[in-house]
């Protein structure tokens, strides 16, 4: 789950993830908030036949709108629909999106919650999301990814835990 596949670095790393884990074991779908169609990551997602899905299937005034006021309740409820429909074993999130997670969690049990930081935590991790971040760690099978180890020990000593894992860049090289 990612705002959207933009052109940016947290966008390739969840393609590159999606692109690279084992078809034959896995289903793999992105979700984003929008679809920003016209990018390098959305067209490279769908040419690796990656599902992208999108919350919103427009990116206008109208859904930003319905965003703004209704998205705290709404986009939530899409995310609930989706996991009562696909039943997914685990979940990949970053920025922003703990909060849905909060409000779903009677439908959490048996899906392991992955979190990956892309920058330092004390500057990317805001107050709100370290309160829905602390109460997930608390109550599911939570794990972060870092990208590095400075960043996994900071991970590990602002939360609490011990299981932070470090996937180093995460985009594969080769295909440079």
């Amino acid at each position: 789950v990612i705002w959207g596949l933009k052109d940016g670095g947290a966008e390739v790393l969840t393609r590159e993830y999606a692109r690279l884990v084992d078809k034959e074991k896995f289903d793999v779908t992105i979700v984003t908030m929008y679809p920003f169609e016209n990018t390098a990551n959305y067209r490279r997602a769908k040419e690796a036949n990656i599902e992208v899905v999108s919350i919103f299937k427009k990116r206008n005034i109208l859904t930003r709108a319905v965003r703004l006021l209704f998205g705290r309740w709404y986009v939530p409820l899409v995310i609930r629909s989706m996991l009562k429909k696909d039943r997914p074993d685990a979940i990949h999130f970053n920025s922003q999106m703990a909060y849905c997670f909060t409000l779903l969690k009677r439908h959490l049990t048996g899906i392991q919650l992955l979190y990956s930081c892309h920058s330092e935590a004390s500057k990317y991790i805001s107050d709100q999301e370290e309160a829905a971040i602390s109460e997930l760690i608390q109550e599911y099978g939570f794990r972060f990814i870092a990208l590095h180890e400075d960043m996994r020990k900071e991970l590990n000593q602002r939360f609490g835990v011990k299981n932070t894992v470090v996937i180093r860049n995460g985009v594969d090289i080769e295909s440079f």
